[in-house]
């Protein structure tokens, strides 16, 4: 019984999928959303671009400096408190302990409910660091788990109208699509990273539809329902 309800916790209406998914295909069949998503991965641009993902090093089962170098780029610096308490010894142990629970090869569409589990329990536990709420936490998970968790920001989850308190859920049934997951991969412009995982590029294709393409990426981000 339990375990139901753990799985209840991630499903969410056929209606609200239905609505989100006709929206993404909107997204991803407008004919400026390639070019949008390019401009935005070209290191020559000045967007944050394929950085948050692959500036080195990024250790899978630690959070380091170049982690919260990664997010101020995507307009999350943290405070120096902040930086202090994450890279504590101590409590970079109890970070990478959590980390090793989640697995760095399971994408938000077929990740076990387990996975998303214990990400939401360290989007919770990196709020423990003065300074890092929900916004700082949810891109520095995303920068150490890509292929599990979101960057859709207010624009893009109004977009997408995606339900309070649901919206990775929800993104997590709409991306379970394997013809919309090939529409997206179909965004990936030539020459640019095999690295940089189908997820980020969906949510480079909705914050550039919802956008325009503005230089920063700013605002809250979807964290855990």
């Amino acid at each position: 019984m339990a375990d139901a309800a753990v799985e209840d916790a991630w499903l969410v209406s056929d209606e609200a999928v239905h609505r989100t998914g006709w929206l993404a295909d909107q997204v991803l069949g407008a004919p400026r959303t390639a070019r949008l998503v390019a401009r935005t991965l070209d290191p020559a641009g000045e967007h944050a671009g394929p950085t948050f993902d692959l500036l080195e090093p990024n250790e899978p089962e630690a959070l380091g400096p170049a982690d919260l170098l990664a997010a101020s780029i995507v307009g999350a610096p943290a405070s120096a408190l902040a930086l202090r308490r994450l890279l504590d010894h101590a409590v970079a142990e109890q970070l990478s302990a959590r980390l090793r629970a989640i697995p760095t090869d399971a994408d938000l569409w077929s990740a076990p409910t387990a996975a998303l589990d214990e990400a939401t329990a360290l989007w919770s536990q990196l709020q423990e660091a003065d300074g890092i709420g929900p916004v700082r936490a949810t891109k520095l998970l995303a920068r150490k788990r890509p292929r599990l968790v979101p960057l859709v920001e207010p624009a893009g989850a109004g977009l997408l109208e995606l339900p309070a308190g649901a919206h990775w859920a929800t993104l997590r049934a709409v991306l379970a699509d394997a013809g919309r997951r090939a529409r997206i991969e179909a965004l990936r412009p030539a020459g640019a990273e095999e690295r940089l995982p189908l997820l980020r590029l969906f949510d480079l294709a909705v914050w550039a539809a919802a956008s325009g393409g503005r230089r920063e990426r700013t605002g809250t981000v979807a964290g855990p329902p």
